[in-house]
């Protein structure tokens, strides 16, 4: 029973990293762009992303301490991000 809540618990982690790179992703082809309607087309996704990792997919799993670490790296990064993005859109 242990092993299949840790593969559950494995699938999950692996969920938030890959919802993390591709928010990354969708951030980093905002800031890229030139064209307001392009960034923001873009922003959207990626903010989407960062709000449902946060709050509907992190609190689903239990990260060990380092992935845990990582997460919230990536999730304060991925923060700042959309921050510029927002106050470039303004």
């Amino acid at each position: 029973m242990d092993t299949l809540k840790d593969d559950l618990n494995r699938t999950k982690m692996d969920l938030i990293f890959a919802a993390l790179e591709l928010a990354f992703t969708f951030a980093a082809s905002a800031a890229a762009s030139e064209n307001p309607d392009t960034r923001n087309c873009n922003r959207a996704p990626a903010l989407k992303a960062y709000f449902h990792i946060r709050d509907k997919l992190l609190p689903l799993c239990t990260p060990n301490d380092s992935q845990r670490a990582e997460i919230e790296r990536k999730l304060a990064e991925l923060q700042r991000c959309l921050e510029r993005l927002s106050e470039k859109s303004a």
